[in-house]
């Protein structure tokens, strides 16, 4: 393939509206992430937590109430 032909390809592609969503819902997504993770830092920075703080720890409080909020709605309930 020439490189006309895969530049104007990309080109195509960049131009398309679909793609140009699912771009702009990766930057929301990503975001999002950023926040939550954020907010999550503080929380434990602050010392709202009982305990100390690790990553097995960590890994295990999520993963329990992802389970535990995943049954009755929204899995992000329990932590705001």
């Amino acid at each position: 393939m020439s490189d006309l032909a895969s530049s104007s390809t990309v080109a195509q592609v960049a131009q398309n509206s679909v793609f140009e969503r699912f771009a702009r819902a990766g930057y929301v997504v990503s975001g999002l992430l950023h926040l939550a993770i954020g907010y999550l830092a503080i929380r434990i920075a602050l010392g709202s937590g009982a305990g100390s703080a690790d990553q097995s720890g960590a890994l295990a409080a999520v993963a329990a109430n992802w389970a535990a909020s995943s049954r009755s709605g929204s899995p992000w309930s329990r932590l705001w």
